[in-house]
């Protein structure tokens, strides 16, 4: 998912953004730009990988380096969210720095809850978040959610995923919005706004 997945999936989901979406495979890797106010700020870089029991990691590393106040800041991060091989959400890393500021999350999932340690520079902190009905969704198993929906022709998509960055559970709304479908690497996609 993060060294910038904080502060840049905020923006990200915050902001409508039509786009295709194939399912990522293991193996699968990718480099997007982060642009604020159409200027490039970053990169996100994205790998999924098989894990030893069958099951998947998913890693996002983001830089983002923004104008505060006339100093130029740096926003790092790295999630790695991890699913067994059903593509149920089990546990999720998460690393960010920004300026000389740095912190560790680390959640797992037990039973219906999400145990979570959150540690700084001189402070650590745990927590538990409940699950909602349904359960977690990660990068990997909300890309083959998505991608499935879309291939089925359905309009609109619901799953709820941790986002370390924001110490929350949150609900995502996927809706397809009648824009054109397109095609890459001679593959039509249909595009959708979330």
């Amino acid at each position: 998912m993060l060294k910038t997945r904080t502060t840049v999936a905020a923006i990200l989901l915050a902001a409508p953004t039509a786009m295709a979406w194939p399912a990522l495979e293991p193996g699968h890797e990718e480099w997007h730009d982060i642009l604020l106010d159409a200027q490039k700020a970053g990169h996100m870089h994205v790998q999924v990988r098989s894990t030893a029991d069958g099951g998947t990691e998913t890693t996002i590393e983001s830089l983002v380096r923004v104008n505060r106040l006339g100093d130029l800041v740096t926003i790092e991060s790295t999630s790695q969210f991890t699913e067994d091989a059903e593509g149920h959400a089990v546990a999720v890393r998460h690393e960010q720095e920004i300026a000389a500021n740095a912190t560790v999350t680390r959640a797992k999932v037990v039973g219906s809850n999400l145990e979570i340690e959150t540690g700084g520079l001189e402070s650590a902190e745990r927590s538990t978040l409940s699950i909602p009905a349904g359960g977690l969704t990660f990068p990997w198993s909300a890309d083959r959610l998505l991608s499935e929906a879309l291939e089925r022709g359905e309009e609109s998509l619901v799953y709820h995923t941790y986002m370390p960055e924001l110490g929350a559970v949150e609900e995502i709304r996927v809706t397809l919005e009648g824009t054109p479908d397109i095609s890459v690497k001679g593959h039509r996609y249909r595009t959708c706004r979330t």
